[in-house]
């Protein structure tokens, strides 16, 4: 409580929203200045970056109040992870090797008498989780390996020998092949600085199992800020933010069951890692304008990568559909809420063989994708899609009407893009998504609207009125007896010569 004191007021920093012991530093204390140096706590252990002069500053006054500390410059040990940074380019790498390299595996004289179907005595059992519990703090380092991990822990209850000798081959792949996570921090490597213009990428992969008395599923995703602001550009600089590989929340019952419910809450978890970009590179905000860019607009550009076609189908929809399992809807819904409140601008199909995170769910898949994207580069190699909803909720836009001196702009918000009546097919609506454009539903009876009613009429200028559509197309019924077919000149061509 006294570092965090002793920080806040005489080092002038400002708390994270998300993470109160990541702080940071602004010219002059301001919560909107320009950024100039950044520090993590734990405990007592103290993580700074920033200019030159304002670290050894800070740690000036660090010093007056707690003595002279242990300071290490470059290369350094914090929580067990080796920081190791190169002082020209800025390229920094973080690895656990030396921590991994330490650990033991089990001996046990079961291990060579019993079966693998055997469940372990208390003494191997206690053992196991030990040694369990100290290969999942490689989680840190190694995102590669977590997807065994998450396997193993499901027998942490009760493991049987096999589960012990599987750990044991676990932990020797993992010293015998050792890897480092690096970021790419300088304009002579082509890294990503953090005032370069970049975006989150979200990418979202889920594995389904039915299993004999249950379905288990499995949700997986990476969390990475890339360089520019092309969401499909095929060959990015990105810097692994975080990740996870855990089991469903809810349950499931289909495939696309689990990719829906894994890509709602890599969305949901996104909203407070694109939260923590923002306050570091922008400004800290108070609560009411995180709850308002949290329901509309977000923090920063965000892209959700999925590669499940069903999934990027329901949610792209120009009209949503309900799923054959019902309770999915609003799962459905919730995804395209955020995106057409720009929450998260785009969501982006991408190939499975260009999924970097099927490697958090699945263990029989090839390492070399998340080894990639460890090594700071992220390459779709195959063709992908991309949707951006035009709806411009929350957006004003201004329009001039040249009237007059005395005339003044008028403000319209507009919501969808068109709107069609006495649609009959409504092939302009079913031709919208096509031109990336936003339509309402069209009004024809057999879609229950009835506009030769009150009811009816009434009902669409509601519509009209509340959503805003910029573009209203009217079909009028012409048939053989309406005035619209004054308009028709082809039978009388003599009255037509007359005008010319």
């Amino acid at each position: 409580m006294k570092l965090k004191r002793i920080l806040v007021h005489k080092c002038k920093m400002i708390p994270c929203n998300v993470d109160n012991e990541l702080l940071v530093c602004r010219e002059q204390g301001k919560p909107d200045g320009k950024l100039i140096g950044m520090v993590t706590i734990h405990v007592d252990d103290l993580k700074l970056a920033g200019a030159t002069e304002w670290t050894n500053r800070t740690m000036t006054l660090l010093q007056e109040e707690f003595g002279e500390l242990k300071i290490t410059w470059n290369n350094f040990v914090n929580c067990g992870v080796c920081h190791d940074q190169n002082p020209e380019t800025f390229d920094t790498t973080i690895d656990q090797i030396k921590y991994a390299s330490t650990l033991k595996a089990i001996v046990h004289p079961q291990l060579s008498s019993g079966k693998l179907e055997d469940d372990s005595c208390p003494e191997a059992h206690s053992l196991y989780r030990s040694l369990l519990g100290a290969v999942a703090y490689l989680a840190h380092t190694r995102l590669d390996v977590v997807v065994f991990v998450s396997a193993l822990q499901r027998n942490s209850h009760q493991s049987k020998l096999e589960h012990l000798k599987r750990l044991n081959k676990l932990l020797s792949w993992i010293q015998h092949h050792p890897k480092k996570i690096l970021y790419k921090g300088g304009r002579k490597t082509g890294g990503c600085g953090i005032a370069e213009a970049s975006h989150l990428r979200i990418i979202s992969d889920a594995a389904f199992k039915k299993e004999t008395d249950d379905g288990y599923s499995l949700r997986g995703v990476v969390y990475v800020r890339a360089i520019g602001t092309d969401p499909v550009s095929k060959n990015t600089i990105c810097h692994i933010l975080d990740w996870t590989c855990k089991s469903q929340r809810h349950v499931c019952r289909s495939t696309f069951a689990a990719e829906l419910l894994g890509a709602g809450d890599a969305a949901d978890q996104g909203l407070l890692v694109s939260q923590m970009m923002f306050e570091v590179a922008c400004c800290s905000l108070v609560p009411v304008e995180v709850r308002k860019r949290m329901s509309s607009k977000g923090f920063v550009d965000v892209a959700l990568y999925v590669d499940a076609k069903s999934v990027y189908a329901a949610v792209t929809a120009t009209f949503l559909k309900t799923p054959a399992e019902k309770s999915l809807l609003s799962h459905v819904q919730f995804l395209r809420d955020m995106l057409d409140n720009k929450v998260i601008k785009h969501i982006v199909w991408i190939d499975t063989r260009d999924m970097y995170a099927d490697g958090l769910t699945k263990g029989s898949v090839s390492r070399d994708a998340l080894l990639e994207l460890m090594d700071g580069n992220m390459i779709l190699r195959h063709d992908s899609e991309q949707w951006t909803s035009k709806q411009n909720k929350g957006t004003t836009q201004t329009l001039d009407l040249d009237d007059g001196d005395e005339a003044k702009p008028t403000h319209y918000s507009f919501l969808v893009d068109l709107a069609e009546a006495f649609a009959g097919r409504a092939l302009i609506t079913k031709l919208a998504h096509e031109y990336k454009l936003s339509a309402f539903e069209p009004a024809e009876k057999e879609l229950g609207w009835d506009l030769s009613t009150a009811q009816g009429k009434a009902s669409w200028q509601h519509m009209i009125v509340s959503e805003k559509p910029v573009v209203v197309v009217i079909g009028f019924c012409c048939t053989l007896w309406t005035s619209f077919t004054n308009l028709n000149w082809s039978h009388r061509q003599h009255e037509l010569k007359l005008f010319a």
